[in-house]
């Protein structure tokens, strides 16, 4: 049982992605799955074990009866279904699909792990050839977009660029939809959101390859990521079909991560990588001993951050 519950903790650090407060939750969970489910051994799981443990874990006595009982539901038997899912995706559970008995809410979902600085510069390598026709560009302009940003899928699949189907133009100044255009600068504006948090500037990587799949992609359009024009009519790409790109091009890049996590990974790791920046440039630097050569480090880089630039020239024939 104990080399179980030592791959369990892999499992739920690699491939589930979990934070680590949440891997010490579900693995300290296991004592009170085991003896709920009064069982020895994994064998000794069973449906009948795990139906009673669902209807009378998800309850709890209040002074005028009983309830539906949330934080079991968050907990528990959020925890109890996972290990479940485990025992079954390694063949240990002598039912199958006997984590769909425990039906409970996932959402919002448990904060994930983003991506290692590994797998980051993994991925880099990966987009900066991923160019080679219309549908890799917009892989590549989504993927930077979202890394730059942090800006939720949904948000960012509302955008609108200008009337020429263009962000940058000649002008150094003016609006292109949802992009403002001061000089060399380009900021993003999102609707509906508190102020000082709607606009956000771009890193020049990200408008790089955003441009770039802008000037060169088939379709002129006021819609900043289009749908596949060559098969239906021009229009917005569809979340559910973004999100399949998404898995497809991590899947290519040679991560692994588990079905439906993909944009939330994105953001998680956005979210991480600006934290980490805003820690580095909080901390003073050390002073360098009197009489030494330094060379300055940039702030991103002593926060892990990688920078997402284009090493290429861009330009298609």
């Amino acid at each position: 049982m104990y080399e179980v519950i030592k791959e369990y903790k892999r499992y739920l650090e690699n491939d589930c992605r979990f934070t680590r407060d949440t891997v010490i939750h579900y693995v300290e969970t296991l004592p009170a799955i085991f003896s709920n489910l009064e069982i020895n051994s994994l064998q000794d799981i069973d449906s009948r074990k795990v139906s009673h443990a669902w209807r009378f874990g998800r309850w709890e006595p209040i002074q005028k009866g009983i309830q539906l009982s949330e934080s079991a539901q968050g907990g528990y038997l959020l925890a109890l279904k996972e290990f479940l899912r485990y025992l079954e995706d390694r063949g240990y559970c002598p039912e199958d699909g006997i984590s769909e008995i425990i039906r409970i809410p996932e959402t919002p979902p448990v904060q994930l792990k983003g991506l290692s600085a590994g797998e980051q510069r993994q991925l880099r390598d990966f987009l900066v050839f991923n160019v080679g026709n219309d549908l890799q560009r917009k892989e590549t302009a989504l993927m930077f977009l979202l890394l730059a940003t942090g800006v939720r899928l949904n948000d960012v699949l509302a955008l609108n660029v200008g009337f020429n189907g263009l962000i940058s133009t000649h002008k150094t100044a003016g609006k292109a939809g949802d992009f403002d255009i001061e000089g060399e600068k380009v900021f993003l504006n999102l609707r509906g959101f508190e102020p000082g948090e709607s606009r956000i500037l771009l890193p020049p990587e990200a408008l790089h390859c955003l441009n770039f799949y802008l000037e060169n992609r088939n379709v002129k359009s006021t819609i900043l990521f289009l749908n596949n024009a060559r098969v239906v009519k021009p229009g917005r790409l569809a979340p559910e079909v973004a999100i399949n790109l998404i898995e497809r091009v991590l899947r290519k890049a040679g991560i692994s991560i588990r079905r439906g996590q993909a944009a939330d990974i994105l953001l998680y790791t956005a979210h991480e990588n600006r934290a980490a920046l805003e820690a580095s440039l909080r901390s003073p630097a050390p002073a360098s001993p009197e009489g030494t050569d330094t060379v300055p480090v940039h702030a991103a880089d002593a926060a892990g951050e990688l920078n997402w630039q284009f090493p290429l020239k861009m330009e298609v024939a």
